[in-house]
């Protein structure tokens, strides 16, 4: 995927507030969208990139914080966090309720999280528990979100599209 394209997938999502943020990108991977939210933040905001494999992608600015954890089984040890970024991750975690309360509660109130995931119902090995924008929207319900927001969609190279949302605790 081009940086430009991730951008426009989860910058309608960054709250727009001057201060700095703490944000973790759970899934971080290669780090584009790691890097892509990093430059849409505030200066002085600081961004953990989580995940399972040491992060592969390089880094000189001390406010990116790589941290080798498995975000679905490990408990994350990160300060309160303003916002969660999972960018094609989600679809990795079978149980999403339980999963959505647990971010909650390392969130701090009005928290953001962006989701950028494949917008179909049927599971493959890439994508082993998929999480249509019906059914992101049918669970934040059931937690009584404050919002769920469709940012945009894009299609994806693998057919279908991607959409990414965003979901205000």
């Amino acid at each position: 995927m081009e940086p430009e394209i991730a951008r426009k997938l989860i910058k309608d999502g960054i709250s727009r507030f001057p201060e700095g943020q703490i944000w973790a990108d759970l899934g971080a991977g290669g780090g584009l969208f790691t890097r892509t939210l990093f430059a849409l933040l505030p200066p002085s905001s600081i961004v953990y990139a989580v995940d399972k494999e040491p992060p592969s992608f390089q880094t000189v600015d001390k406010r990116i914080h790589k941290v080798v954890s498995d975000f679905v089984t490990d408990n994350l040890d990160l300060p309160t966090l303003d916002g969660v970024l999972m960018a094609n991750s989600l679809h990795y975690v079978e149980a999403k309720k339980p999963f959505l309360i647990k971010l909650r509660e390392m969130m701090k109130p009005d928290g953001r999280l962006i989701f950028v995931e494949y917008d179909r119902q049927n599971a493959n090995s890439w994508v082993p528990f998929p999480m249509p924008f019906a059914d992101l929207t049918r669970v934040a319900a059931e937690l009584s979100v404050k919002r769920v927001t469709k940012l945009a969609e894009h299609p994806s190279q693998y057919g279908g599209n991607l959409y990414s949302a965003l979901v205000v605790l």
